[in-house]
């Protein structure tokens, strides 16, 4: 009867431990070659099969239309894009985690839009 209470009994406390400590089960983020994505370090987001779907992110217009610019795929699978960086919201791991809240930065050289005033 103890045997089963005590087993019960942990169940449900790994249980509650998992579901409101989601850092118990977070996974690290790997870059290609395997090792954990680091925080302010410049990465390419590539497709996870090469081949004529194109390459990596840039940016680009929307329906021919010259701005504001949004995050397109490159044509080419020759072109790996605009390389970004990840900047954690709170975190105090030194590498990137499925779940955390995070902020992406482009970090190549962007050509901005000018939008003209309205007469």
């Amino acid at each position: 009867m103890k045997t089963s209470s005590l087993a019960a009994l942990t169940t449900f406390l790994l249980f509650a431990l998992i579901t409101t400590n989601p850092s118990v089960v977070d996974a690290l983020v790997l870059d290609t070659e395997g090792n954990p994505v680091e925080w302010h370090r410049n990465y390419y987001v590539l497709p996870f099969v090469w081949g004529p779907l194109g390459g990596g992110l840039t940016l680009g217009s929307h329906n021919n239309s010259i701005c504001p610019l949004y995050v397109t795929q490159e044509p080419s699978d020759l072109s790996n894009g605009l390389t970004v960086a990840f900047s954690p919201r709170i975190s105090r791991l030194p590498f990137v985690t499925s779940s955390a809240e995070l902020s992406i930065k482009t970090t190549g050289s962007v050509t901005t839009c000018q939008v003209e005033a309205c007469p």
